[in-house]
């Protein structure tokens, strides 16, 4: 830590983002709130008075409405209560010790740490998503092969630092690598015949039966995330509108009550023939056709693969992951 408090105020403020301090015994309703969300068990009288305490009162967990921020401390407290605020650099040694609480942030497939930091990272989750091979939009006659992943392995300037296997292959979800908790959102179905498709001739598409676990979408923005080998997922569109494309899927229920669980499938070109009937479809399986859909769950999975220690070295940091984007918080050594 490289700026070091100076008297009772600062000791409250660094204790914030250091739990080796000390927290000193609270005489006022400001030290109260600071001492509470530092972690003291102590009971604060009374509603906020401010909105100096209100921002406080927010932190230390209570039901307030914080205001919008009018100054750059308050970008600072804004932040620290969870809400989105670019933050100026700090101009002060009270900004320092309230940008070390708030901490830093960084967001990639390698994410480099040049700026000192203390400790270990506050948190560190891998955001996973489907390895797709090749380019392009996928269709029937440029199918995409999708794979999942069976562990996963971070690396620290070269070095694993760490290496879990998955008791189930992971294509979509997150790694939360200081608490090993695993949540898969998603889930890979294959199709590779006729069954659980029907033909909806007055739209010229076809539907795919999802399977129970899915999530029962709205009709418009049905699906956030998706992945196929050979069609588009299509996004943010009205049902009535997949007619209008071609190697496309939209993952939708239809129209009808929520609990179906539906891919559309528009129809499609393969080998050179437009596919928009049963029996075209039935002669596209027969000759080696496979469908592979990744889904959204409605009720995530969790997993426990076991946690890491990593600590943050003095100089550059660079965290790659073999399985997806990296967000890293750390405290910097401000």
């Amino acid at each position: 830590m490289k700026t070091k408090p100076y008297n009772r105020h600062e000791t409250f403020l660094a204790a914030l983002s250091d739990s080796s301090i000390t927290v000193p015994t609270p005489l006022s309703r400001e030290e109260l709130y600071l001492a509470k969300i530092a972690g003291e068990n102590v009971t604060i009288p009374g509603a906020p008075y401010n909105r100096y305490e209100t921002y406080l009162a927010k932190m230390a967990g209570e039901s307030v409405t914080v205001p919008t921020p009018a100054s750059r401390l308050e970008c600072y407290l804004y932040k620290a209560c969870g809400y989105d605020c670019n933050e100026p650099v700090p101009a002060n040694r009270e900004e320092i010790f309230w940008k070390r609480y708030v901490g830093s942030e960084a967001t990639g497939r390698s994410v480099t740490i040049n700026d000192s930091a203390v400790g270990s990272p506050r948190s560190f989750v891998v955001h996973v998503e489907p390895a797709q091979a090749g380019e392009g939009d996928p269709t029937p006659d440029n199918i995409r092969d999708i794979s999942g992943w069976d562990s996963v392995s971070v690396l620290l300037n070269g070095e694993i630092v760490y290496d879990k296997n998955l008791s189930n292959t992971l294509y979509a979800g997150t790694v939360d690598i200081i608490t090993g908790k695993v949540v898969t959102s998603h889930k890979l179905v294959r199709s590779s015949s006729t069954s659980g498709w029907a033909n909806i001739t007055e739209r010229r598409f076809f539907r795919y039966n999802l399977p129970s676990d899915a999530i029962a979408p709205n009709v418009r923005a049905a699906i956030s995330t998706g992945w196929c080998n050979m069609f588009r997922v299509l996004t943010d569109l009205d049902y009535d509108e997949l007619s209008l494309y071609t190697n496309a899927m939209y993952y939708c229920n239809s129209g009808l009550s929520s609990s179906y669980k539906r891919a559309a499938i528009t129809r499609f070109n393969w080998k050179g023939v437009s596919v928009n009937d049963m029996s075209r479809l039935t002669d596209f399986f027969f000759d080696g056709g496979e469908v592979d859909i990744v889904y959204k769950l409605a009720s995530p999975t969790e997993e426990d693969i076991g946690p890491a220690t990593i600590t943050l070295t003095p100089g550059s940091n660079t965290f790659t992951c073999n399985c997806g984007t990296i967000t890293l918080k750390y405290t910097p050594d401000l």
